[in-house]
C-alpha cells in the first residue's frame, strides 16, 4: 500500500504525527508511508523516523508546487490528519489517490492533537487503543548537540528547565 500524509512540517505538527505513523506502519507493514509537506526546518525528526519511507517538501510558490504534485505518484490512501490552511485543502483535492481521509473540525472535548490525529484512522476502521497515543522523539543522542550547548551555560541534570515554543500557533 502507498500511503501519503499531508500535513505541516512544523515540529509540534511532527511530533503529534508520529502515533499516527506508528499505527500506520505496525497496521501495514509492507507499506510505503510518504509525508508531504511544506519546507521544513526538522530534516534530522524526518531522517530518523523509523516509521516513513520518505518526505517530499512542498515549495511555498503555486507553480512549484503544482510541478512537484504532477510528479507525485498515485497513493493507496491520502490522510490529511489535522485542520489545514486553504492551501493544503488544495493540495488534499489535488493530489491523486484511491482513497482519501482528513480531519474536520469537530468537538474534540478534551482530547490533545496527537490523539485526534491518530483518531482519523477509525475513519478506515483501524482500531485504537490507549498504548497507540504514546509519543516519541528520534534524536540522535550521540551527537549530544542538546548535551553540549546546557554546558555552555550551565545547565545540569539536576537543574529543573520549562521550554516554551514561541512559534506555535494558536490552538495548543
Amino acid at each position: 500500500m502507498n500511503i501519503a500524509i499531508l500535513g505541516g512540517a512544523g515540529i509540534g505538527d511532527l511530533l503529534t504525527q508520529i502515533p499516527l505513523l506508528k499505527k500506520l506502519k505496525s497496521t501495514y507493514p509492507k507499506s510505503q508511508i510518504h509525508l508531504l509537506i511544506i519546507k521544513s526546518q526538522n530534516k534530522e525528526l524526518l531522517d530518523r523516523c523509523p516509521y516513513i519511507n520518505g518526505y517530499t517538501e512542498l515549495d511555498n510558490v503555486y507553480l512549484n508546487v503544482l510541478k512537484t504534485i504532477i510528479k507525485l505518484p498515485k497513493y493507496d490512501l491520502l490522510i490529511q490528519p489535522f485542520p489545514s490552511s486553504k492551501k493544503e485543502l488544495i493540495l488534499y483535492f489535488l493530489i491523486r489517490s484511491k482513497k482519501k481521509i482528513r480531519y474536520k473540525q469537530i468537538n474534540s472535548g478534551n482530547k490533545k492533537m496527537h490523539e485526534i490525529k491518530l483518531d482519523i484512522l477509525k475513519k478506515i476502521n483501524i482500531p485504537i487503543n490507549n498504548e497507540d497515543y504514546k509519543l516519541e522523539v528520534f534524536y540522535d543522542y550521540n551527537k549530544g548537540v542538546i548535551n553540549n550547548i546546557f554546558k555552555k551555560l550551565g545547565i545540569t541534570s539536576k537543574d529543573f528547565i520549562v521550554c516554551i515554543h514561541v512559534g506555535a500557533r494558536s490552538g495548543w
